[in-house]
């Protein structure tokens, strides 16, 4: 087999050669960038959950990441310096992590103070609403510095 694919390449290329070239050139890129995402992927690990379980004395539970997403978002009445942008579940081996794109509005609290009182309470929520104690992470990524608006005004 190995040997008819090496004759066929052979005569192509006896016959033009730099289009055999370019042919070839654009297979061995795309089998470099098919092996570059394989190792990214690998290496960085994380991927984005639609749900995850955890197991219970009687059974297993299973919480969908819309339904922690709703729960974030309605943690955004408490902190009027964050709009909450996005969140999501993301799973790297066994880790379930939380990360959650806010704006910051210049407010009262700086961000590290807010962002911290804010993983607290998103930490408790999730206790106590779904019992959730595997997520142990939770990002928060500000995309935008927002000053001196109020919700009002958005």
């Amino acid at each position: 087999m190995w040997k008819n694919l090496w004759d066929s390449v052979m005569s192509m290329y006896s016959a033009c050669p730099f289009l055999t070239g370019i042919a070839l050139g654009a297979v061995v890129c795309a089998l470099a960038s098919l092996l570059f995402l394989l190792l990214v992927r690998l290496f960085r690990g994380t991927s984005k959950v639609s749900a995850f379980s955890y197991p219970v004395p009687n059974g297993l539970i299973t919480v969908r990441a819309s339904a922690v997403t709703s729960l974030i978002f309605s943690l955004e009445k408490d902190f009027s310096e964050l709009a909450v942008i996005s969140a999501g579940l993301y799973r790297k081996k066994d880790l379930v992590s939380l990360k959650v794109v806010v704006d910051y509005r210049q407010g009262a609290r700086p961000f590290p103070d807010v962002v911290s009182l804010f993983q607290q309470s998103v930490l408790e929520k999730l206790k106590d609403s779904f019992g959730i104690e595997t997520v142990k992470e939770i990002e928060v990524c500000m995309r935008d510095s927002i000053a001196g608006q109020n919700r009002s005004e958005q």
